[in-house]
């Protein structure tokens, strides 16, 4: 009994309930932020239909623009909002096939008679049966989650469980089996009702034991799915494809004309904007800071691009006004709302973020405790392959400009060089002894040199094959490994020679 009257347990009590009320606060903050944005769309909409002018929604329309992309991002990399939808749903589909009984009368029940159970009492046993099983296999699947994630953070790295939390055949899976139980639930309430409703259903009695069979076909997938989503290959494809879309988002194709870049004028005295909040900027509406720098006549310099850590008060922008002088509140609150800001870095604009993923996996792969290089060199293999979608494209300009040319963004952005360190500096720092690693680092950027066409792009890469070559130097080596090195580093050479 002295377990009962345990300090412990007041303590762990206050715990819980501490963290349900930041669960639940931060549940009410999503639901408002997206009512809010449904009424901003309903307001701008409503702007557009009366003629208003367009500066008058020009907060609304950056709201909107930065910080959605934000929220869907973090609905998809959620365990609740598709299993929510899909218990809606159920929850609609037994009303409707209710109804459908009821409206019917003794001929629906004849339609589907031979299909369910003949009486009340079996009919309910069957429903029971349903969804006790269903609340089993939510339990197990639920277990078998946390294992995985567990299993995932501690061999791809915590940052990892972002990809795996946004793989939607596991949150379907966990839609799947919540909305079962919860139609059969409702339709086993259904026969408590009054002398109307026919003592049995035959429609949704029928429709549970079929949604029964699928969520058994479900569980064999999910299973299925865990198991293959937690191999290296499969957890680096998952990366690849999210630091695609990075790239297709970041640099556009690469076109035939040769850019022209406008003359930048200096910054006289500029105004700053500084940050009201501390963490890491996930995203920044570029379009509507230009549409707000061409409405008011603004120089705007970003000192940060996404990925940052911004500290509270930071300056995020300099701004030269037309007449020299300081920014009205509102114009700065509109600038500053045009930042989105988190706990965690996003491939929402960080293309960096998700090489660093892929470096992660890679640098893991070498430690001493995992010691896998066959992983780091397919982690360097899709790096290459990025790169050299990078090199074939064309690197948005530190310049943005409204439709009369005139300068008016000035961004912080990463060029080619930026982002073949952020690829290959970690890893070559790890790579040691293993030759292998250092081999398939060297034939990786003669493959991306194939694909480069401007002078710097091509200093970076022999840059990087020097730092190679400098740590080979260093290390003691067989002679047939160092000579190899030194054939795959020529070869790099000639590619970038010939280009």
């Amino acid at each position: 009994m002295s377990i009962f009257y345990s300090p412990v347990l007041p303590k762990l009590a206050e715990i819980a309930v501490l963290r349900a009320g930041v669960f639940v606060d931060e549940l009410l903050g999503q639901m408002r932020f997206l009512c809010k944005g449904g009424l901003v769309a309903v307001a701008v909409a409503v702007g557009i239909v009366y003629g208003k002018p367009v500066s008058q929604c020009e907060f609304r329309e950056v709201l909107m623009r930065a910080h959605l992309a934000k929220y869907w991002d973090l609905l998809r990399s959620s365990y609740w909002f598709l299993p929510a939808v899909m218990a809606i749903a159920a929850t609609v589909a037994a009303c409707l096939t209710l109804y459908i009984d009821l409206a019917g009368g003794t001929s629906a029940n004849r339609v589907f008679a031979d299909y369910a159970p003949t009486d009340a009492e079996s009919a309910a046993r069957v429903l029971t049966l349903i969804a006790g099983a269903m609340v089993t296999i939510i339990s197990l699947v639920f277990s078998v989650v946390i294992v995985i994630l567990t299993l995932a953070s501690s061999q791809f790295g915590p940052r990892l469980l972002y990809t795996f939390m946004r793989q939607q055949g596991t949150q379907v899976a966990l839609g799947v089996f919540v909305a079962v139980f919860i139609y059969s639930l409702l339709i086993l309430s259904s026969f408590k009702m009054g002398p109307d409703i026919p003592p049995v259903p035959a429609l949704s009695t029928v429709i549970a034991l079929v949604s029964a069979v699928v969520a058994i076909g479900v569980l064999i997938f999910f299973i299925h799915h865990m198991a293959d989503s937690i191999q290296a290959p499969r957890v680096i494809a998952a990366v690849r494809h999210d630091l695609a879309v990075a790239i297709d988002r970041y640099a556009a194709p690469q076109s035939e004309q040769p850019s022209s870049f406008p003359v930048l004028p200096p910054l006289l005295a500029p105004d700053v904007v500084r940050s009201n909040r501390e963490g890491f900027l996930q995203a920044c509406d570029f379009e509507g800071v230009l549409h707000l720098a061409t409405q008011h006549d603004l120089l705007v310099r970003f000192r940060h691009r996404p990925g940052d850590f911004i500290l509270r008060d930071a300056v995020l922008v300099e701004v030269q006004t037309a007449n020299g002088g300081a920014l009205s509140d509102e114009l700065r609150q509109s600038i500053t709302t045009a930042f989105v800001f988190g706990s965690r870095r996003t491939v929402i604009q960080d293309v960096e973020f998700a090489l660093s993923q892929l470096v992660e996996i890679a640098v893991r792969a070498l430690s001493p405790g995992i010691n896998d290089p066959f992983t780091a060199c397919t982690c360097i293999d899709n790096l290459s392959g990025a790169l050299a979608e990078l090199a074939r494209r064309e690197m948005p300009r530190d310049v943005r400009s409204d439709e009369h040319g005139t300068p008016r963004l000035v961004l912080d952005q990463t060029d080619f060089a930026g982002f073949v360190d952020a690829a290959f500096d970690q890893i070559r720092q790890q790579a040691g002894t293993l030759v292998g690693v250092q081999i398939r680092m060297l034939e990786a950027l003669k493959a991306v040199g194939q694909f480069v066409h401007t002078v710097e792009q091509r200093a970076a890469l022999r840059r990087q094959a020097n730092l190679i070559l400098e740590g080979v130097a260093e290390l003691q080596l067989a002679s047939g490994d160092r000579d190899a090195i030194h054939a795959r580093y020529r070869d790099t050479l000639a590619v970038l020679a010939a280009g």
